[in-house]
């Protein structure tokens, strides 16, 4: 099942988690060639704007094809959105560099990325610069980039929205 939800929220709010559809499947009836191909069913469209708090809500199913039917007795799921304050929170860590020769060693500059990142209030304190990791690629050197490598966010938690880092590209010695 799939929500099909177009949302905005208030100042300082988003959603927190992926909506919840329950129930999360429905048993459709009609000829086999059909079915085979059906991959999923979704939601009457639903909107809502300015958002501050979480919402249950029930939504009609929308038949995908002809000749195929639901069971009777589900017509409707009930969808809940969870909407949560966020802030935002800035975490420094360390650059890795990926793909180094062993014979070499690269020294970036600068060495660390600031990380900005919102996160809900009610998570704020469990967030730490170990839950991080950012790189720049070795092999970016050998492909003629320039004199600077591109910073990538590789890893943080999934219950937080990156929102920038800084730098974005690096310069760097390489040194044998």
């Amino acid at each position: 099942m799939i929500a099909s939800l177009d949302l905005t929220f208030a100042s300082q709010f988003m959603q927190c988690g992926k909506a919840v559809v329950s129930p999360d499947s429905v048993m459709v009836c009609g000829p086999k060639g059909i079915i085979d191909t059906l991959q999923k069913i979704e939601t009457q469209p639903f909107k809502s704007s300015g958002m501050k708090e979480k919402i249950s809500v029930k939504l009609a199913l929308k038949m995908p094809v002809r000749n195929i039917s639901f069971n009777a007795a589900l017509r409707e799921v009930t969808v809940n959105i969870p909407v949560e304050k966020f802030t935002e929170k800035d975490i420094e860590v360390p650059l890795i560099v990926r793909n180094k020769p062993k014979n070499f060693d690269v020294k970036t500059f600068p060495d660390k990325v600031k990380i900005s990142c919102f996160v809900a209030l009610k998570d704020f304190d469990r967030v730490l610069p170990e839950m991080f990791s950012a790189s720049v690629d070795f092999n970016e050197i050998r492909s003629g980039q320039g004199n600077m490598l591109s910073v990538k966010v590789d890893e943080f938690p999934q219950y937080l929205k990156i929102a920038r880092y800084t730098p974005s590209r690096v310069e760097f010695i390489i040194m044998k």
